[in-house]
């Protein structure tokens, strides 16, 4: 990075391999090569300094932290259950932990900060039950020491929507369950520590000190999202973030972004700040708007404070403000000096752009397809340059005879 000169390259031929994984300290890079896990030093990315062997290997994850593991998964097969391994990076000789179980033919890997647990989402693609579009889903709690793995006890049916650990703490929360979802905090024993209720909510983030946590539905759902206070585990705050497409905690853990992009949504993009009060700071509507993203830095260099802070000057309650506060505090992308937000428009009826045309009662209404004539007749509306029909008068042709 410092020279920018290139040290090697890989070339894959399926993408479902995945994008390298890098450890902790950065010694060494991973990535998938059939039934492989092949481990490369950064002085020399032409021959792998390790390798695991796998037999069935579908995925891989390298965790966190000073001393990396590896977690290995194979899917079922017939009546073989899926399989779990965890290795020492380097010591592949014998797993640290490993935990069997049925109903997986693909797994997500969440691994808390330290690297000293994970949690394995397993999820099917089929739910031979019926009650699921989406398949059936399971959440699996293992150690890295091997000491104590579990299945996570979620009271409630249903996929479970999003996964997040806590950044200070060893404890994770959960949203679960048939809509509307239920939002769980656990520990690091997979015992349940708090209830935040039942609601439309799918997605789950700590800020990066693990002091404010955002519960939100996004997707099919209306953009709300709560704000709970991890110390008091009061909710301070519920903010309107329709039609979000991505959602990311500023480095200072003391503003949250919401952005609607393209192509998912090519109406109404732009991004909107909102301070942990709930008070909005920024907002800012652009034409097309693909990616947003924070200005990456260390959460250190923010202390956390006591208590949380106010809002900053120049937040208005959660309709107005301006972006000085967000910009400098953590600097997102695209935060420079912005005009105050729009007013809200009206919700009106969808109605299509010829009848929005026609409604305008403008030159541009004028129909230009004979389907569009017929639809005009049929609905009251004058065709310029046509000749008006009255029922049962004789019909007059300009230039002929009678």
């Amino acid at each position: 990075a410092l020279t920018g000169r290139a040290l090697g390259g890989f070339v894959q031929k399926n993408f479902s391999e995945g994008a390298l994984q890098w450890t902790g300290d950065e010694k060494f890079c991973a990535r998938r090569e059939g039934g492989e896990v092949r481990f490369y030093a950064p002085a020399s990315l032409q021959r792998a300094a390790l390798t695991l062997a796998v037999a069935g290997l579908a995925a891989f994850s390298v965790s966190p932290g000073l001393a990396p593991s590896v977690a290995v998964f194979v899917p079922e097969k017939g009546s073989r259950p899926a399989v779990v391994r965890m290795y020492k990076v380097g010591s592949f000789a014998q797993p640290t932990a490993t935990k069997t179980f049925f109903k997986a033919d693909k797994v997500e890997f969440h691994w808390q900060r330290l690297g000293t647990c994970l949690l394995v989402l397993a999820q099917t693609e089929v739910d031979k039950t019926g009650r699921s579009y989406y398949g059936e889903s399971a959440l699996y709690f293992m150690a890295a020491a091997g000491n104590f793995d579990c299945r996570v006890t979620l009271d409630r049916e249903g996929p479970i929507h999003d996964v997040a650990w806590s950044p200070a703490a060893k404890e994770f929360v959960v949203a679960y369950g048939f809509m509307p979802a239920k939002t769980a905090l656990f520990n690091h024993r997979a015992e349940l520590v708090h209830d935040f209720g039942v609601a439309p909510r799918n997605y789950v983030r700590f800020n990066p000190h693990g002091r404010v946590l955002a519960v939100a539905g996004f997707g099919n759902l209306s953009g709300q999202v709560d704000l709970w206070d991890r110390r008091t585990l009061q909710r301070v705050a519920s903010i309107d973030a329709h039609g979000a497409s991505a959602c990311e905690w500023s480095p200072s853990g003391r503003y949250l972004l919401a952005a609607t992009l393209s192509p998912r949504l090519r109406v109404d993009n732009g991004i909107r700040i909102w301070h942990y009060s709930g008070a909005l700071v920024l907002h800012r509507e652009i034409a097309e708007l693909y990616q947003v993203a924070w200005r990456p830095a260390a959460a250190e260099r923010f202390p956390q404070r006591g208590s949380l802070s106010p809002p900053p000057p120049g937040a208005i309650g959660a309709a107005a403000g301006s972006g000085s506060g967000a910009g400098a505090a953590d600097g997102a992308a695209g935060s420079s000096a912005a005009p105050a937000p729009a007013a809200p428009k009206p919700a009106t009826a969808y109605r299509p752009p010829h009848a929005r045309l026609r409604d305008a009662g403008t030159e541009a209404s004028a129909p230009r397809s004979l389907s569009a004539m017929a639809e005009s007749r049929a609905f009251g509306g004058a065709v310029p340059g046509a000749a008006r029909v009255v029922p049962g008068a004789a019909r007059v042709v300009p230039g002929a005879e009678p």
